[in-house]
């Protein structure tokens, strides 16, 4: 049902696209320390068969208490599931419905300070939790650009990023990614994580089912400190300065929630380079045919809805790789489906020639703060 592995390791996962600056920070690999990820995990909860309240579906988050127990937004249930700090499940909370403390789809479980949690709704309402499970009260949150929660995906220029902080934490990173070289060999894109500590996680490449990701660590200010690898089909939740929160599938799907131990070690000094790269000159650039192209954008994003509504009619269920859809795409673009399930999906879309990146929500899959259906686009608006 669940075990714990004195052996471990830990880290981050995410989204980020390549963007352009007049000054950029540089290292080798080979200056840079490794991070350690052990192959077991210290916790594993969840059964392939069993007791229910240890089976997930679609479970799309999880937070921590300051006693260490574990809280996941079950969102195939509509239930916040509390377990202890050995994986032992202790209650569950809220439920499919419109009344207080039930949701009628829930999307993610955040820290609110102390031994409360806040859980967001598609609908728009924020409800607060205390540690026994019990319901505290609720707020709604009209949908705003200006909205900020701890975990939500965030469009900067052409960088698709998960794990901030709000307020100044996010101007700080906006900052960091300005100075980073773009990436090499990639379609316009890059995976991008931001842990609790404000340390920055980029992806060599998109993940690839059965294979670990290789990652290169940057602190708050760009410069790179770390290399690590992610465990494969692992999608991390929350990141503290020594483990990792996050969800497992095994081969079959099955949904676990995990935890890994981050043993870290003391890096040697990163070298800056204050002249941009010959990868950065290759990098993409802001040109006046970015207007046209967004509205070519705004035409693919609206044949991925088509196609994923078709894949829906004969699966019963969204596809989660776009190479599923059988959708032939024009030169030059990268489309990318981030998250799916049966009650959507989110995908994002980059044109090689674009100084810009759109993103789009269906459902249930649909980000807070973001209008679903609708394009949201990094620093310009798909007229």
């Amino acid at each position: 049902m669940h075990r714990r592995n004195p052996a471990a390791g830990t880290l981050l996962w995410i989204v980020t696209f390549a963007c352009t600056t007049d000054s950029t920070i540089s290292t080798s690999t080979g200056d840079l320390a490794v991070w350690q990820l052990s192959s077991e995990p210290l916790l594993h909860i969840g059964v392939v068969e069993g007791d229910s309240n240890y089976q997930f579906f679609r479970a799309s988050s999880a937070t921590r208490l300051p006693d260490e127990a574990i809280v996941v937004s079950n969102a195939g249930t509509g239930q916040l599931r509390y377990f202890s700090p050995d994986g032992t499940f202790l209650h569950h909370t809220g439920g499919r419905g419109g009344g207080p403390g039930e949701f009628r789809e829930l999307i993610s479980v955040y820290s609110a300070g102390g031994d409360s949690v806040m859980a967001y709704d598609q609908t728009g309402r924020k409800s607060y939790f205390d540690a026994a499970g019990n319901f505290v009260g609720s707020e709604n949150v009209m949908p705003s650009g200006e909205t900020e929660f701890p975990m939500d995906p965030w469009l900067y220029r052409r960088n698709w990023v998960e794990g901030l902080l709000p307020g100044e934490m996010r101007r700080r990173v906006a900052r960091a990614l300005d100075r980073m070289r773009p990436p090499v060999g990639v379609s316009g894109y890059r995976f991008v994580r931001v842990d609790r500590e404000g340390n920055i996680w980029v992806g060599d490449d998109i993940e690839r089912e059965g294979e670990r990701s290789h990652w290169t660590v940057h602190d708050s200010t760009g410069t790179p400190i770390a290399r690590a690898s992610l465990p494969p089909r692992f999608e991390i939740f929350e990141v503290t300065g020594h483990d990792i929160l996050g969800r497992w599938r095994d081969s079959a799907d099955v949904e676990f929630i995990r935890v890994y131990a981050l043993e870290k070690v003391d890096r040697p000094a990163a070298r800056r380079s204050a002249t941009p790269s010959a990868a950065l000159a290759e990098g993409v650039t802001s040109t006046g045919t970015d207007t046209l192209i967004l509205k070519d954008v705004r035409s693919i994003l609206s044949n991925a809805v088509i196609a994923q509504e078709r894949y829906f009619a004969g699966h019963g269920t969204y596809a989660s790789n776009r190479h599923d859809l059988e959708w032939d795409l024009p030169d030059g673009v990268l489309f990318d489906l981030i998250s799916a399930g049966g009650t959507g999906w989110l995908g994002v879309v980059v044109h090689r020639d674009a100084s810009v990146i759109c993103g789009i929500g269906i459902g249930s899959y649909t980000p807070p703060a973001w209008l679903e259906g609708a394009p949201k686009c990094a620093e310009t608006t798909v007229p």
